[in-house]
């Protein structure tokens, strides 16, 4: 009896041992799956782009993801000694193709910025490096500010219901050089939580520099999602957009708008609605969002809409914009 039983515990400890492991497998293969975990890594001291096709051609081989890494030495003020670290690129934008990243806290770069690094977790723990405690946004020259807002994000907050501690404060700042601070705003009593704050400056300010300090926050985390920062620059708004066609689809709830590229413009308002003198809704097309692709009509911008109704009539005007302003809104044309 003692014997069975002796075995009866051994063939249990052996089966909730063989679980244990295919557990551990099968979540370390699904999230290498989920990030598209490289099967093969080569190291080179330098190579050109071209081959990238050479090695994407191999019988095999499926993606082929180019980089760069690098040895640096890091000076963080609280370090007695200059410490080493790996630095490794990541692509202008969208998501990496292989070895992908999970986002543990704060948001990914922004496209094209290279001011911003993403760091490991142990390493922001052992320095005590958290996102957002100061956050500091270099507008790149002296710009004319109106009004800040900051939203924040909901990360591992845990908080489900209203309490005494769930309240936002924090400081604004400005400044023309980066050196020398000047108040731009704040939160005022009573204290209240504000995931959305938005301020409107009582006079336009003329600022390089806008720093967010850190207050309080309702959570564990702090984590800001943006700042959005609104005035204009110097210079002339674009000028106004012509030649805007309109072309409905088969399908009437899906219309395709085009008009010649504005230069010097970053982005484009495009204002439709049922009536020419009612034009009230917007979509609003980022030049970076522009298609970028072989038999796109270069110097020709075009974008779907596909909310419309079908069996009405609707009208279409697009204007630019840039960082000085807005252009005056095109001719408004029916959509047919």
């Amino acid at each position: 009896m003692a014997v069975a039983l002796v075995m009866g515990c051994g063939l249990a400890m052996m089966i909730m041992a063989r679980s244990l492991i295919f557990s551990l497998q099968t979540t370390r293969q699904e999230y290498y799956e989920a990030n598209h975990f490289a099967e093969a890594f080569a190291h080179l001291k330098r190579a050109p782009n071209s081959l990238k096709e050479r090695i994407s051609v191999i019988p095999g081989v499926a993606i082929v993801q180019p980089g760069i890494s690098v040895q640096v030495t890091l000076d963080l003020p609280d370090l007695k000694e200059p410490a080493s670290g790996m630095v490794r690129s990541l692509p202008d934008f969208g998501t990496a193709e292989l070895n992908r990243l999970f986002l543990r806290a704060g948001r990914w770069l922004a496209g094209g910025n290279a001011r911003e690094v993403l760091v490991g977790e142990a390493f922001a723990d052992a320095n005590q490096l958290r996102p957002g405690e100061t956050l500091t946004v270099d507008l790149g020259a002296p710009k004319t500010v109106r009004a800040v807002q900051v939203n924040f994000a909901d990360y591992k907050s845990g908080r489900f219901a209203d309490a005494p501690d769930i309240y936002t404060e924090f400081e604004l700042q400005s400044s023309l050089d980066g050196q020398s601070w000047q108040p731009l705003a704040r939160t005022e009593p009573p204290r209240r939580d504000r995931p959305n704050a938005y301020f409107e400056l009582p006079q336009p300010v003329r600022a390089r520099f806008i720093r967010y300090v850190h207050g309080h926050v309702g959570a564990a985390n702090l984590a800001i999602s943006d700042i959005r920062v609104f005035g204009n620059a110097d210079g002339r708004e674009p000028q106004a957009v012509y030649r805007v066609t309109a072309v409905r689809h088969p399908d009437q709830r899906d219309a395709t708008i085009s008009w010649p590229a504005i230069a010097g413009a970053i982005g484009y308002n495009i204002r439709f609605g049922t009536r020419p003198d009612r034009l009230t809704q917007t979509y609003q097309l980022w030049a970076d969002q522009l298609p970028q692709c072989e038999g796109c009509n270069v110097g020709v911008v075009e974008k779907d809409l596909r909310s419309l109704n079908a069996g009405v009539g609707y009208w279409v005007a697009v204007e630019a914009f840039n960082e000085s302003g807005v252009s005056k809104l095109s001719r408004i044309v029916p959509i047919r």
